[in-house]
């Protein structure tokens, strides 16, 4: 397999070359001409450290060795998975005693809460870990994501983008869920395994009405690190008439990448008709179009026919930090799409704020894709990495903080309010009910924090909602039925362990279930294990929760739903 050390002497050399031509220009230059260098190298110098990873610089160029056991054949993995399993369980059960034994856990402004609500006594939990691609050298995940296959259901493939600093090889898997334990003997694929880059996300997308071909299209979003930056890429997968995939997945797009910066995430997502000022279609509803954020903003491109995407949106960062507005926007981070007509885009400062006292300035934004306009920003004061579309789509929430060695945010809930008086438009308000009572709804300084994951032992995954470090927030109806009011908020932290909040009717949160291990962990030998991304996937009565973890092996969580709806106490009591 290549790795990135050929690329990164590539970057070295070109650099080295172009350095020796610049030194053979005339070095004369004007005195406005001289301080507008340095006005660009100061604010390139702000960039440094413009990283999520800021305690995981680059590994050594040989790669980090593995971090878990590796097993290549079904038998070694199964048995692995099972003796990996009764341990957890071992350890889970005196974690649930020792969880019960506490009076009360605070949420908020100190809300009283009766510990059994949480976690009831013979809750079992497994846990399973997905074992890697053969011939994996390294396993810096980033994002998971899945799609269901429509001529066989019981078919489900899982997507993980790998890389950021260190680079990888994106992967993919599909189990039968047909099978009692369908992740128990689970390896990746690779999708390319000579593709050895920067992805930090990942993102599907179904087309269904397609003549009789079913495609399955999978967005990677290219990142970077200090020396290269990755183009982000568009596969499509193809179902044969069982339902199994054809064959190697296609790529369908690669972007020109020095149209922008560094990528964070992507979203596919079919935006509808979309037309430019003179009325020409750009955008034709049924065709997925491309949505890529990060350092260069935001860019948004289409499809008229499915062969061929063409950019059609840009929108740059809003209150860019620079040399002189060290606190302003450093990227836009996580999007979603809202009523056919917006996107709500999450944004992040530099993590160099740490410890400056200041408050970031980077605000979240309402865009208007089909006017091309940014229609409000709000939430100044947030370092927010996530967001997502939440109960029946009249709700937002920001999942805020992200950094293991960076203090935590609350996750803040918004509620969307058409405007009145005539005026078109809507606006994102903070919501009266968030996501606990009482929960605090104000954002203090960025400070710095000891990366070592609590242990779930000794820390109570959810003492309160307004310190977690969330890399993402995702929703899940916990039935199939569309009327149901019932779901699933997934948080995934970092360095803290990752938790589910059961809610009803848009109400606060009535259950919350951490999953205990989650936190991660540092290796001496290998660094820091953190969770970047997570899915939920809902098979009758089991909940199955996957979870990207960066520099480790790539985790499965799984329970029964009704330890998520057992409401016989209420969850705060004043």
């Amino acid at each position: 397999m290549r790795s990135l050390t050929q690329l990164l002497l590539l970057c070295c050399c070109l650099a080295g070359a172009a350095q020796g031509l610049r030194q053979k220009k005339d070095h004369h230059t004007t005195d406005d001409a001289a301080a507008a260098a340095a006005a660009a190298a100061a604010d390139e110098s702000l960039f440094d450290l413009y990283d999520e990873d800021i305690a995981a610089p680059p590994g050594p160029k040989e790669g980090w060795p593995h971090t878990e056991p590796f097993h290549t054949t079904t038998d070694e993995q199964l048995a692995y998975n099972k003796a990996l399993d009764a341990e957890f369980h071992m350890n889970n059960q005196e974690l649930m005693l020792s969880w019960q034994q506490r009076a009360n856990m605070n949420i908020g402004k100190e809300a009283k809460t009766n510990p059994h609500n949480l976690l009831q006594e013979g809750i079992r939990i497994h846990r399973t870990h997905i074992a890697r691609p053969e011939g994996a050298t390294t396993g810096y995940y980033t994002g998971v994501t899945h799609f269901r296959h429509v001529k066989n259901p019981n078919l489900i493939t899982f997507l993980f983008s790998a890389g950021r600093h260190d680079g990888g090889s994106n992967t993919f898997l599909t189990i039968d869920t047909t099978e009692a334990d369908p992740f128990s003997t689970a390896q990746e694929m690779f999708l390319d395994e000579d593709d050895v880059s920067t992805y930090t996300w990942v993102s599907a997308y179904t087309q269904k009405d397609n003549g009789s071909s079913i495609l399955h299209y999978a967005l990677f979003s290219g990142g970077s690190n200090f020396l290269y930056v990755g183009p982000s890429k568009l596969y499509v997968f193809e179902e044969d008439s069982n339902g199994a995939l054809r064959r190697e997945p296609q790529v369908l797009w690669v972007e020109e990448y020095t149209q922008r910066q560094h990528a964070r995430m992507c979203l596919l997502e079919d935006l509808g008709n979309i037309y430019d000022d003179d009325d020409s279609l750009v955008s034709m509803k049924g065709q997925p179009d491309i949505i890529i954020t990060g350092t260069g903003g935001l860019d948004i491109y289409s499809s008229l026919d499915g062969n061929f995407w063409h950019l059609t949106r840009t929108l740059p960062l809003v209150n860019q930090a620079n040399h002189s507005n060290p606190t302003g926007t450093a990227a836009f981070m996580g999007v979603t799409p809202i009523q056919n007509r917006y996107l709500v885009i999450s944004s992040r400062a530099l993590w160099k704020l740490a410890g400056e006292n200041e408050l970031p300035d980077a605000p979240c934004l309402v865009y208007d894709y089909q006017n091309d306009v940014v229609v409000q920003t709000f939430s100044w004061g947030g370092q927010s990495m996530s967001v997502a579309a939440i109960g029946d789509g009249s709700q937002i929430l920001l999942g805020n903080g992200g950094e293991a060695c960076i203090s935590g945010q609350p996750n803040l809930l918004y509620q969307i309010q058409e405007r009145t008086g005539g005026e078109d438009g809507i606006d994102l308000e903070l919501s009266d009910v968030q996501l606990f009572k009482g929960e605090s709804t104000l954002y203090a300084p960025l400070e710095r924090a000891d990366p070592t994951p609590d242990s779930s032992s000794e820390y109570y995954s959810a003492p309160r909602s307004d310190i977690t470090k969330t890399r993402q927030v995702k929703s899940f109806p916990l039935l199939d039925d569309s009327s149901s009011s019932e779901e699933i908020v997934l948080e995934v932290n970092s360095a803290e362990t990752c938790n589910l909040y059961y809610r009803k009717n848009e109400d606060y949160v009535s259950m919350i279930l951490p999953l205990p291990g989650s936190e991660g962990y540092i290796s001496e030998f290998h660094g820091g294990v953190y969770a970047r991304g997570g899915d939920v996937l809902m098979l009758g009565d089991k909940v199955f929760v996957v979870l990207a973890n960066y520099n480790g092996n790539n985790t499965v969580y799984s329970f029964d739903s009704h330890w998520l709806r057992d409401e016989d106490v209420p969850l705060a009591e004043e």
